[in-house]
């Protein structure tokens, strides 16, 4: 309509995307104010359309190879500290820091590719509660961290005792197994972006606190923001 030709000033680009025949596609739409009347509004516009669909879905591409691990799809590490910059705020903020339990037995006990059905088994049960608020992440070999924003008390536990509850793996050559964690469970009410890495290491020292104690077995405690240096 003539507002929204009027409210082009010298060029607007848009990018749309549609779904043809189940085929995503991206078009971008260049709009260029060609006449302008005596009180400078546009009242002619030229519109090209390029098709963007091949530029974007190497984007993606790109970014789930620089953020995603390839074998489980979760974010990785390098995605960890970046959403530590840009949600560290969302307080507060419960992380958890699992370790696969016996994980050195599956790739003893049988070959390499039984070790990441493993892997695989514990990041689907992890993706069963992904949400906005609950970000998992592959950290490497059989760590991995999660991070509950904006949590309470009862978000928290909830999501611990999901995560405690024993799975069993059955797949090929591996005979049914029984998955457990050991878990570091820490809980910062202040803005961690820029304590990310004290906000890990304390994580990590309680996972391996589980460790020492058993078998599926977690260890929570409340970081500190003020005492860190």
């Amino acid at each position: 309509n003539m507002n929204s030709i009027q409210s082009i000033e010298e060029e607007s680009n848009v990018t749309i995307p549609l779904m043809i025949q189940n085929d995503r596609y991206w078009l971008r739409f260049h709009l260029y104010s060609t006449k302008k009347n005596d009180e400078g509004k546009t009242i002619l516009a030229s519109c090209y359309i390029t098709d963007v669909t091949r530029y974007l879905i190497h984007e993606e591409e790109l970014y789930e190879k620089t953020h995603k691990d390839e074998l489980t799809g979760l974010f990785n590490r390098y995605a960890l500290y970046y959403h530590f910059t840009l949600h560290g705020h969302r307080t507060p903020i419960t992380s958890y820091y699992f370790d696969i339990d016996d994980f050195k037995h599956y790739n003893d006990t049988y070959v390499h590719k039984i070790g990441d059905k493993v892997l695989t088994c514990f990041s689907d049960k992890l993706k069963d509660i992904f949400s906005d608020k609950f970000i998992c992440y592959r950290l490497g070999g059989d760590e991995f961290y999660c991070l509950l924003y904006e949590s309470n008390k009862d978000e928290a536990k909830k999501i611990l005792t999901y995560i405690q509850k024993s799975m069993e793996i059955s797949s090929g050559e591996l005979e049914s197994e029984t998955l457990s964690v050991s878990i570091g469970v820490v809980t910062s009410k202040g803005d961690v972006s820029q304590k990310h890495v004290p906000f890990m290491e304390q994580g990590d020292k309680l996972m391996y606190e589980s460790k020492n104690k058993g078998k599926n077995t977690a260890t929570c405690g409340e970081f500190k923001i003020f005492e860190t240096k």
